[in-house]
């Protein structure tokens, strides 16, 4: 990166940062010395740990901050070794996130991967919390998906860098400075879910990392990785729980997948869209149960009804009660405004009507297994249909006698 940057303008200053970021001032000092600047080779000659130079490299600083040359006075401050200072130039000038974490990393990261200089900007820029990593404010978050998922897996939380692409609360990231510009890009962080966030979404629930932390999770109630535990219910313990996970998801999950498939069709993609939806796992878990195991989208079961009184299958109306002291009070009754005893409540309900109108507003006395039909014409004459057959008919529709047979030669009496 930083000889990409020499090479645009064939300008030393403009890949400072980057080698001032991994303490290679010799670097610097060596591409002054190739294009022959000597005033700038000589000025890079000596050494900055002594404090007349720290001094003149401070000043050289606030002289490119006011010429509004906020990287190359970002690169004066490293080299000075005012981190904190350069951190403020690239967040409050350059407003660069991600080259203020890269330039951290770089810089402490020689004992330890994560400093905790990073670990504290990644908690007050990012995920919205304070220094401590407590006190989460969702209107603090950063607006940007790729962003939060990419510091919750330097933090080691693989989970939440997983569960974080699948955040779509209306007012996320209201309150960060980079709304308004993540914004401007298209993000929309109201609708039910980001189609963006689709293909890196995939690529991380099967990565090896996250399906090791989902299985340890699988033993917990609760947590970060509970929406990921969830696919691994207690009885899966003898299966292979790799599988069951890549071929399971919840139903957040399957929203991503509609909308994604949504978003490439109305695109003019049907073909992407149909490559979505190929991918789409067989099995759906219930979030709210996940220890029931329930698949709500499994071709072999049905959808569970969510409703507790259809779940249930028993009506409890407010003012009723079926204890003891109201047991002679029936649902029935309550229903079609009758008070009947327990014991005939269910004859009082399904008794044939004795009244001539069938469609009387009172239900107690309707029979509910007759058909319409026969309560409509119940009044009317049935029709009496004779299948007999008289004895007239019968002799003259009796077949004729066979005729005698004569021998040749014989004559008839009558000849």
């Amino acid at each position: 990166v930083a000889k990409a940057a020499f090479q645009v303008r064939n300008d030393p200053l403009d890949a400072a940062i980057y080698y001032m970021a991994m303490k290679k001032k010799n670097l610097v000092w060596g591409l002054f010395r190739s294009i022959s600047d000597k005033r700038m080779t000589e000025f890079f000659s000596h050494n900055f740990t002594e404090d007349r130079w720290r001094k003149a490299a401070l000043k050289n600083a606030f002289a490119l901050l006011g010429k509004q040359r906020f990287a190359h006075a970002a690169s004066f401050f490293l080299l000075a070794g005012a981190l904190k200072d350069a951190i403020e130039v690239l967040l409050n000038k350059l407003q660069d996130l991600q080259l203020a974490m890269v330039v951290i990393r770089m810089y402490e990261g020689e004992l330890e991967a994560t400093p905790p200089s990073l670990i504290k900007l990644m908690y007050e820029k990012v995920l919205g919390m304070n220094a401590e990593g407590q006190a989460q404010d969702i209107k603090k978050l950063h607006p940007d998906p790729f962003i939060r998922s990419l510091t919750y897996w330097m933090l080691k939380d693989y989970a939440g860098s997983l569960n974080t692409l699948l955040q779509t609360d209306p007012t996320l990231g209201i309150h960060h400075p980079y709304y308004q510009a993540v914004q401007s890009k298209g993000s929309r962080t109201n609708v039910a879910a980001d189609p963006r966030v689709f293909n890196f979404y995939i690529y991380l629930r099967t990565h090896p990392l996250l399906i090791r932390q989902c299985i340890a999770n699988s033993a917990k109630d609760s947590g970060p990785g509970a929406l990921m535990a969830s696919r691994l219910g207690t009885g899966q313990d003898g299966l292979n729980k790799k599988a069951v996970y890549e071929s399971s998801m919840t139903t957040l999950e399957r929203r991503l997948y509609f909308t994604t498939a949504h978003a490439h069709l109305r695109a003019g993609c049907p073909t992407l869209a149909l490559e979505v939806l190929s991918k789409l796992p067989d099995n759906v878990i219930d979030t709210d149960n996940p220890e029931s195991g329930d698949l709500l989208g499994s071709p072999s079961k049905e959808p569970q009804p969510a409703h507790e009184l259809i779940k249930s299958g028993t009506l409890d109306l407010p003012g009723y009660s079926f204890d003891e002291d109201n047991k002679g009070q029936d649902t029935a009754s309550a229903l079609f405004g009758t008070v009947s005893s327990s014991k005939d409540s269910a004859e009082a309900l399904f008794a044939p009507s004795s009244n001539s109108d069938p469609f009387a507003p009172s239900g107690g006395g309707f029979d509910w297994s007759s058909p319409m039909t026969s309560l409509r014409n119940q009044q009317e004459d049935e029709l009496d249909l004779d299948f007999s057959i008289d004895t007239g008919e019968e002799e003259e529709h009796k077949k004729p006698e066979k005729p005698t047979n004569l021998a040749v030669g014989d004559k008839r009496d009558d000849d």
